[in-house]
């Protein structure tokens, strides 16, 4: 997977998302990327920037709710 140049979307649970960022980072590098905290409902969040940027962001305040990870294509970081 690592060599795929698309857009990876990912379901994740907010106990594994950091070790799932990790892993992102790891194989896919510092590609841009959205993360979308219980979208579609009341507290919906987005959260914006380079997977290093989101792993900082969710270490500092830790998530609740199911994650959906939109990782954009390679060389965009």
């Amino acid at each position: 997977m690592a060599s795929f140049d698309g857009t990876v979307i990912i379901y994740e649970s907010p106990q594994r998302i950091v070790d799932t960022l990790n892993d992102v980072f790891t194989h896919f590098g510092n590609r841009r990327m959205v993360l979308c905290r219980e979208i579609t409902k009341k507290f919906e969040a987005i959260l914006r920037g380079t997977v290093q940027e989101i792993i900082a962001s969710v270490e500092e305040r830790p998530l609740k709710g199911e994650c959906v990870l939109v990782i954009g294509k390679g060389g965009l970081s």
